[in-house]
């Protein structure tokens, strides 16, 4: 079987893989302190390891990425005490697995990425039918329409990572 990541252009691998391999390594090293076993999965099944990294990660990039994986999970878990049925729109999903660390059994949660991005997470994700992955890009205005919810209140928009790799204006027309 052909890796999936094989058929992806080296700058959309990259983006993806360098958190998913800090993450899984954090949680390898240490499972007390952070646990990810979807990332450490994802990892075994693309045969993907620290040594895949090159430049390896400096110290400050493994901060910036747990900082902010456990700054966005503490966020989703508290926003979960007085929404349980909380709907996340995550923009940009990559290789993301934050739905696995939070989910209360009764989150629902969009992956909005592009289509070849979707089909690498389907590949290696564990589907559940409270995970929705919309291949589209987050520009494209046809996605808010697939977004269901009951209020407007209970639904949170995540972008972790995402803006770094756009220009102001196409941030600010989201």
């Amino acid at each position: 079987m052909q890796n999936p990541l094989e058929l992806l252009p080296q700058k959309t691998k990259e983006v993806l893989i360098r958190p998913l391999v800090i993450r899984a390594s954090i949680a390898r090293g240490n499972p007390a302190c952070f646990a990810d076993e979807q990332a450490v999965l994802i990892c075994e099944r693309l045969g993907l390891q620290n040594d895949w990294l090159e430049p390896g990660p400096t110290r400050l990039e493994i901060h910036q990425v747990m900082a902010r994986t456990l700054w966005y999970d503490e966020q989703i878990r508290e926003l979960l005490k007085n929404w349980p049925d909380l709907v996340v729109v995550n923009l940009g999903a990559a290789l993301d697995t934050r739905f696995y660390r939070v989910d209360n059994g009764r989150l629902r949660w969009y992956d909005i990425d592009l289509p070849d991005v979707i089909h690498l997470r389907k590949s290696v994700l564990p589907s559940d039918e409270r995970k929705i992955q919309i291949g589209l890009s987050v520009f494209d205005e046809a996605w808010p329409a697939r977004i269901d919810y009951e209020e407007p209140a209970q639904v949170v928009f995540l972008a972790d990572h995402l803006f770094c790799y756009h220009t102001e204006a196409n941030v600010v027309k989201l």
